[in-house]
């Protein structure tokens, strides 16, 4: 198999849907696993790619917050580049668990940027600025 090597580097300005997140992930205890009928106590947001690339809720019983990443929301960007700039970064659509501790949560609480680097060997998560 040829993996991409290429790193992508996603950057989830603070908002206030971010915030939200961070805050009801912070408050919850149960997480859904992505594809799987799973749970754990991990935090966690999902990573989605579809006609985007967002973070969202996948707490047990969340309502879903989602929060895009920068030029990647079809809602509010030429919908034909951001549909070319997610495929570049995967042809398939997906959904990662990206754990988050509790420091990092908290930052994005007080308004910090999520940032995600990410090739097809692994994902890198940060919290700064």
């Amino acid at each position: 198999m040829n993996y991409n090597k290429e790193i992508h580097c996603l950057t989830f300005p603070s908002t206030k849907r971010l915030k939200n997140l961070a805050k009801e992930t912070l408050e919850a205890n149960e997480f859904k696993t992505a594809y799987e009928d799973e749970h754990t106590n991990k935090k966690s947001f999902w990573l989605v790619k579809d006609e985007g690339i967002y973070v969202m809720s996948c707490y047990k019983g969340h309502k879903n917050i989602v929060a895009y990443a920068r030029g990647y929301n079809p809602k509010t960007s030429n919908r034909d580049e951001v549909w070319d700039k997610a495929n570049y970064i995967s042809g398939d659509d997906f959904a990662e668990n990206i754990p988050l501790n509790k420091t990092m949560l908290e930052n994005l609480i007080k308004g910090q940027n999520l940032h995600i680097h990410m090739n097809d060997e692994e994902i890198k998560t940060m919290v700064w600025g």
